[in-house]
């Protein structure tokens, strides 16, 4: 599974939030969206030995509550990695204050691609 089209995905816009807290790729390495490409992720799975099947998009996350949902967006790799060079952890954070937070602080739209058989 890998991040879809990151057009209008509001986790997209988390990622780059996130990005001047992170430490500067190396030269020439890809962003976390270069296998939102149909066919960047076909070869990808080839080179790996792989034979790519279907592609689906996979629709919104949704969490119980905030607490949850907090949680589960500083799971990903970005995230934890951009705690790690801030010297944080998840627990240290300091609740998102009301103004920060988008409309349904419960659900993030994003788009994922996964390959079925």
């Amino acid at each position: 599974m890998t991040w879809g089209d990151p057009a209008g995905m509001e986790a997209a816009q988390l990622v780059g939030a996130m990005k001047p807290l992170l430490l500067p790729p190396p030269p020439g390495a890809p962003g976390p969206f270069a296998l939102s490409d149909e066919a960047a992720l076909r070869a990808f799975a080839v080179a790996g030995g792989l034979t790519p099947g279907a592609l689906f998009d996979v629709g919104t996350w949704s969490y119980p509550d905030e607490a949850t949902g907090l949680r589960g967006l500083a799971c990903s790799g970005v995230a934890t990695t951009a705690m790690e060079h801030a010297g944080k952890t998840p627990s240290s954070l300091p609740r998102v204050p009301r103004s920060c937070r988008s409309a349904s602080p419960t659900a993030a739209s994003a788009s994922a691609r996964a390959s079925g058989a």
